[in-house]
């Protein structure tokens, strides 16, 4: 259908040219290749044009003598600029499109090797512990005792750990409470508003590592800061150092880079004076 407008207005051009209303018709012409440009893919938007194009040059050829010595090219100018705009913009949407693709099948992935991770070790002890508790129910009954209670203790914990994991998937947003305390202290500079869903996902995973980070290896006073800017979110978790050489794996941050970096963001972590501060920017 927008093939067929796009025609037809080049054709009605044609007309208009004829009665001198070439700036007119160029601006209508302009709007309508923008539309097609937009709307079709770039090989019909190409055909299309090379052959309205032709068609025109010819038509005003028979209807307008030397319309070219004129301002008669404003509408052929107009052609070509309107589908060249309106290509690059679906460009540009297509390839937005295809990044929040990547990023959300990237999301799932890691997803997937959480549960599995998370699954698999608690799985391995739970099926280690009930082999033991099975060897030993007769001949030490105390021992086989102790390894169902093992059992039970980690099935409630990974219940409780995948139930947190679904909860994060059905809202993250919201999930951000469950991991304050009364040692952090939040700060909200700004309006707040709505974030695309791998962005929330990805507040949370940085707030949370960051947290834990901060009570694992810190003295437990933590200042989580949320600024909104106009066109980004700046997260900022700062901890006291224990003063103690104590250091991780540094795997945390490292899943952190890799998941702002798949939002197009920015992340620092290291030491400021006597704190240690993540700042992620997103």
């Amino acid at each position: 259908m927008s093939v067929a407008v796009f025609l037809a207005v080049t054709a009605g051009a044609v007309v208009a040219l004829k009665f001198g209303l070439t700036a007119w018709a160029s601006a209508v012409v302009l709007l309508v290749a923008l539309f097609l440009g937009i709307s079709v893919g770039r090989r019909t938007v190409v055909v299309t044009v090379v052959v309205a194009l032709a068609g025109f040059a010819v038509a005003a050829s028979f209807v307008v003598e030397s319309w070219w010595a004129g301002i008669g090219p404003m509408i052929p100018a107009a052609l070509v600029t309107g589908a060249a705009v309106g290509d690059a913009i679906r460009s540009r949407r297509e390839l937005a499109s295809a990044r929040a693709e990547r990023i959300r099948r990237d999301e799932r992935l890691r997803i997937a090797q959480d549960v599995h991770d998370m699954v698999a070790q608690h799985v391995a002890v739970v099926n280690v512990q009930a082999g033991a508790a099975a060897h030993l129910l007769k001949s030490n009954p105390g021992k086989a005792a102790e390894a169902l209670e093992h059992v039970t203790t980690t099935s409630a914990k990974v219940l409780d750990e995948l139930g947190s994991l679904l909860g994060v998937l059905r809202d993250p947003v919201l999930d951000l409470d469950s991991l304050l305390d009364d040692r952090v202290e939040v700060t909200v500079i700004g309006e707040r508003r709505p974030l695309p869903a791998t962005v929330d996902v990805t507040v949370y995973r940085v707030v949370q590592e960051s947290l834990a980070n901060a009570r694992k290896y810190g003295t437990g006073w933590v200042q989580l800061s949320m600024e909104y800017q106009p066109d980004q979110l700046v997260i900022e978790v700062r901890n006291e150092r224990s003063g103690t050489n104590a250091r991780g794996t540094g795997h945390g941050l490292i899943g952190m880079r890799e998941r702002v970096a798949l939002v197009d963001g920015k992340l620092s972590a290291g030491p400021e004076g006597k704190h240690f501060v993540v700042r992620a920017v997103l």
